[in-house]
Formats: C-alpha cells, sequence, structure tokens
C-alpha cells in the first residue's frame, strides 16, 4: 500500500512482478 505524497512526476523505468506483490522503479528530479 501506498501512503506517500507525490510531489513531483517520474518516468517509469521498470515494472517488476514479484509473487503478490508489484516493483515499480520511477526516475525523478527528487532523487
Amino acid at each position: 500500500m501506498f501512503t506517500g505524497i507525490i510531489e513531483t512526476l517520474g518516468i517509469i523505468k521498470e515494472i517488476e512482478k514479484d509473487q503478490e506483490n508489484l516493483h515499480v522503479t520511477v526516475e525523478s528530479d527528487i532523487t
């Protein structure tokens, strides 16, 4: 569950399914 606040938009670099979880890698100016 995602409970954070989105402060800027990013580019989705990678989506990986791991059993019941979904890992999303995002590239943005924040990092």
